[in-house]
């Protein structure tokens, strides 16, 4: 994984363990960025937000919480660059829903400097379908696999340099 390389593609993963995928993600980045900080803006490399599913016609402030919750992290910068990785576990049965679409527009709408990871905690194929059907509206997607994060050569570098 490389912020560098990523050109404006999201990372979507299917898996059950979203907290194991997130530390790998996070000690991953701030290797990252310590390597070539020019890449990242911000007080942190990687940035994690779970919103919280809003049903249909409930107030929405997912979206507003995401926003603050970067804007915090800028640090002294106007803007963050660097990881976002989002938890959308709560909505992916929902995925046809407005307010989830409305998220996704944001998303698409910033993506300058900064690399999506969006995690969807471990689903059926049809569900898979749909969640990626629905992403494909608004972006450029690319499933990951847990395995090949932590098996990568590139991983397993990072890991011993460590």
């Amino acid at each position: 994984m490389k912020l560098s390389n990523c050109n404006y593609e999201v990372s979507v993963f299917f898996h059950s363990s979203t907290v194991r995928l997130r530390d790998m993600i996070a000690d991953s980045a701030e290797r990252e960025a310590e390597r070539d900080p020019g890449n990242f803006r911000g007080s942190c490399a990687c940035i994690f937000h779970r919103p919280a599913y809003a049903y249909p016609y409930d107030s929405f402030d997912g979206l507003r919480r995401y926003i603050l919750a970067v804007k915090d992290k800028t640090g002294l910068r106007s803007r963050f660059r660097g990881y976002v990785a989002i938890d959308f576990s709560e909505w992916a049965d929902h995925v046809d829903e407005q307010y989830f679409h409305v998220f996704l527009m944001y998303l698409a709408d910033h993506v300058d400097g900064i690399h999506y990871l969006l995690f969807f905690g471990e689903k059926e194929a049809d569900t898979q379908v749909q969640i990626l059907r629905a992403l494909r509206k608004y972006m450029t997607v690319r499933i990951e696999d847990l395995a090949k994060i932590g098996n990568s050569r590139e991983f397993r570098n990072e890991a011993k340099e460590a």
